[in-house]
């Protein structure tokens, strides 16, 4: 049938977010079950709904933290990287942290990120932590915003460290 595009990621499998890149191709995120836990899922389509084949492996990254994992949002820098993020359950004591990940235009972490193309933080060490939201400024700086008892918003430096002249 025309007009529509299907993707197998597994089982129990979504996506939740998407964003435009200028070239007109689509990058979207969610996660899918590998049988015994969820892991983030990213994928690139072409502007004809095809995967991008030259992007992660055909078109797909799955990023497994070991645990219960979700990803949540997405956002572009003026560059053209991408910047993902959710949370990643810790596997020792079952808190959720907020993660986030760089990719570079072809799919691979972006290894000047944070540690090795991933940043995680936790905010309050609680179960309950979950990142929702990020945006970029002008700067090239980067807000999170998400929950952990409270709202709670983090700024970080455009090289994934905190920024710790944002808040106390």
């Amino acid at each position: 049938m025309m007009g529509k595009v299907i993707t197998s990621f597994g089982n129990q499998a979504f996506l939740s977010r998407m964003v435009l890149q200028s070239d007109g191709k689509i990058v979207a995120v969610g996660n899918a079950s590998n049988g015994s836990n969820i892991d983030w899922k990213i994928t690139r389509y072409n502007t004809d709904g095809s995967l991008d084949t030259t992007f992660g492996i055909n078109g797909i990254i799955t990023k497994d933290f070991g645990s219960q994992d979700s990803l949540e949002a997405i956002t572009l820098q003026s560059d053209g990287k991408i910047i993902v993020g959710g949370y990643s359950t810790d596997i020792n004591n079952n808190n959720r942290k907020w993660t986030l990940a760089r990719y570079d235009l072809d799919g691979s972490l972006d290894l000047s990120f944070g540690d090795r193309g991933v940043v995680i933080t936790s905010i309050r060490g609680q179960n309950i932590e979950q990142l929702h939201d990020i945006v970029v400024q002008s700067d090239g700086k980067i807000i999170g915003v998400g929950a952990s008892l409270q709202v709670s918003l983090v700024r970080y430096n455009s090289d994934g460290t905190l920024d710790s002249s944002f808040g106390s």
